[in-house]
């Protein structure tokens, strides 16, 4: 028994030194001196993997509220010393434990990204305030019980790099209560612009259907998903499930507008791409890259290959208003006054919102993890319960499906298989609002890709209990319990 325990404690050391060597490598994609489109959800995740260990071990509940954002044109590296420094501060102002705030929200109007920290630590005092952002001052009387102190530097230089970036830092704080900085970061011109003109757009708005757009993606949950979002901006969308079908459909000319999935059986999306550019000479269409990835180099891929921009995972409508307005003429898209309609959909649906309100009504205190998370993915469909159920109803299918390919790629000892299936089932848990399941199933992913079977098989079993947390949670919402 003893030799069993040290075994399961050098897998779970192991599997941590993984995810945290994921999360490096996604650092050191940001460790340059470029302003380049920085994905800043995946950022702070990638951060907090670091800080994972300490977190726990100080009994600290992360508590993540990200809205839908356009990505930063940022240095990743500077960014990523600002939120380290805010974080590790509010870690050391949490002796006691208890729940650590991240917000990541985006004024389009005013066009600013807003960081917010909060802690419910020991707060600051009133008379010390003015003085936080000043080289050498600290709050700390000596070190910590981790034996940390502060040098009094971190604060000062976070200040500095957010205002290199044309941004500003604040602070508010109450002794016994804790404290709240915000962090706001002008968003570059070009994105500033694009943003504005989709809010310029009422959110009932439904475009003009003269425009002929295709989703191409393996994964069925994703195609019903894209494919309904777009219906509800007004655009019937038709659907293919490889890149070889997307080539064969395209090549005549007729489409303005694909969304191609990269990762694809018979033919990925890089090579139907190059295809469908190579056959057609007039009116090529405009090629939007769909992605779990939002690193630079993804982005650099996708346009070397001739497309035209990409998406990353999970679809929202706002993200494909936006990329819509965009890459297409307005007033191509746009229909007369006369002709404007709102969006179709049942948003009122209390017999299935009631999920909802009992995730959001609870206090810090009763807060408890859920395998999914309905709040962001109903604000993903634009609050539409019919798109929601169909997609909940598909995606219980095919994870079930995904699954058994998984196990059955183990038994037959394919770990390229077998990674390939995790990779599907993680896109579809994304669109579902299954992060902790998206976790697993990248996990399984990469060991599968490395030739690790092991490392896959002994991912299935929590792969398995999560999976079966997500539909029981989903379950309970389309039966309305």
């Amino acid at each position: 028994a003893t030799r069993e325990k040290a075994f399961d404690k050098i897998l779970a050391a192991g599997n941590r030194a993984a995810k945290i060597t994921n999360s490096v490598l996604g650092i050191a994609r940001n460790r340059g001196t470029d302003v380049e489109p920085t994905d800043l959800a995946k950022l702070i995740e990638d951060s907090l993997v670091l800080l994972e260990r300490e977190m726990n071990k100080y009994r600290i509940r992360v508590d993540k509220r990200f809205q839908e954002i356009p990505q930063a044109m940022v240095n990743g590296n500077q960014i990523q010393q600002v939120l380290l420094n805010l974080l590790i501060n509010a870690r050391q102002a949490m002796p006691n434990g208890g729940p650590l705030v991240i917000k990541l929200s985006h004024n389009a109007e005013e066009g600013m990204i807003e960081l917010v920290v909060r802690d419910y630590g020991s707060g600051i005092p009133a008379e010390k305030l003015p003085k936080i952002f000043e080289p050498f001052f600290s709050t700390k009387a000596g070190p910590d019980a981790s034996g940390k102190g502060g040098t009094g530097l971190g604060l000062s230089i976070t200040k500095d790099i957010v205002r290199l970036m044309g941004g500003t830092i604040s602070v508010e704080s109450t002794v016994g209560k804790g404290s709240v900085f915000t962090v706001s970061i002008k968003l570059e011109k070009a994105q500033r612009e694009q943003v504005e003109s989709a809010v310029n757009i009422p959110a009932d708005q439904v475009f003009s259907q003269d425009l002929k757009v295709l989703v191409v993606d393996d994964s069925k949950t994703n195609r019903v998903m894209a494919v309904k979002m777009l219906a509800k901006l007004g655009f019937n969308a038709d659907s293919a499930d490889n890149g070889q079908e997307a080539v064969e459909m395209v090549s005549d000319g007729s489409y303005d507008l694909v969304f191609m999935d990269l990762q694809m059986p018979k033919m990925d999306g890089l090579d139907a791409t190059g295809k469908i550019l190579e056959l057609v000479k007039d009116n090529k269409p405009k090629i939007i890259a769909l992605t779990a990835n939002a690193f630079e180099e993804d982005r650099r891929m996708c346009l070397d290959a001739g497309m035209n921009d990409y998406l990353s995972k999970p679809l929202t409508l706002q993200k494909l208003r936006e990329i819509i307005i965009a890459h297409i003429d307005p007033e191509r898209i746009m229909p007369s006054q006369a002709d404007g309609v709102p969006m179709s959909g049942n948003e009122h649906d209390n017999s299935s919102e009631q999920a909802v309100v009992s995730q959001s009504g609870e206090t810090e205190a009763e807060k408890v993890r859920h395998a999914v998370d309905l709040e962001k993915v109903r604000q993903n469909v634009g609050g539409d319960n019919d798109l929601l159920l169909e997609i909940f109803e598909t995606f219980a299918t095919e994870a079930i499906e995904t699954f058994t390919n998984i196990n059955s790629s183990l038994e037959n000892n394919d770990s390229s298989n077998a990674g390939r299936y995790a990779h599907g089932l993680k896109g579809i848990a994304w669109g579902v609002g299954a992060d902790r399941l998206r976790e697993l199933c990248l996990e399984a992913e990469q060991a599968g890709k490395g030739g690790d079977i092991e490392a896959v098989r002994t991912k299935v079993p929590e792969i398995e209990q999560e999976m079966n947390a997500v539909l029981s949670e989903i379950n309970a919402y389309i039966s309305g319990e």
